[in-house]
């Protein structure tokens, strides 16, 4: 099946969790949970489509098989700004602040001149965390975490020896001082 980049509004966080179980692939979510609509942009399939429409979200189809690469997302510290990019090629606006821009041809952007205040947002594939039955799954102590435990085990270990060798070498010396 072919891709799809789509523009998801969502209102709630079951919204939220329906679009993680059903999307494969997202690039980024604006929550706004209690102020407005929230939106994720994401790769769909058609069959993702019909299932997201059925549960009564908005759909915005920016493009069927898109390539990426002609594609990049702005962030701009002031609202309502994408308007300044429409020289670079087609513009949908994902929030008051965010942009993304489908360059045209033998367009290129660069932060420069007009373009300046606008900042690049990485667009790359999210992964979802896992979760089953309501509760995330995470892994509870990572091998740096155990190896520090470990190492710091040691230097206290060795710092004690070294603090018993010491005495007894004290006691000797002072013993065969007096004899």
């Amino acid at each position: 099946m072919e891709n799809i980049l789509a523009i998801i509004e969502y209102e709630s966080e079951a919204d939220y969790s329906f679009l993680i179980k059903n999307i494969e692939s997202f690039f980024s979510s604006y929550e706004n949970y209690g102020q407005g609509t929230s939106v994720m942009l994401a790769l769909i399939n058609a069959d993702q489509q019909a299932a997201i429409v059925r549960k009564g979200l908005n759909v915005q189809v920016v493009e069927n098989s898109p390539d990426i690469q002609n594609y990049v997302l702005l962030y701009h510290p002031v609202e309502n700004q994408g308007s300044k990019l429409a020289d670079l090629g087609e513009v949908y606006m994902i929030t008051k602040n965010h942009s993304l821009v489908r360059i045209k041809e033998n367009t290129t952007f660069s932060q420069t001149g007009e373009y300046a205040k606008f900042m690049m947002s990485p667009l790359q594939i999210v992964t979802p965390e896992i979760t089953r039955s309501n509760q995330t799954i995470s892994p509870t102590a990572s091998a740096s975490a155990q190896l520090s435990k470990y190492s710091n085990f040691v230097i206290i270990g060795i710092i004690i020896g070294v603090v018993l060798i010491v005495t007894v070498a004290i006691v000797i010396f002072r013993r065969l001082r007096k004899s």
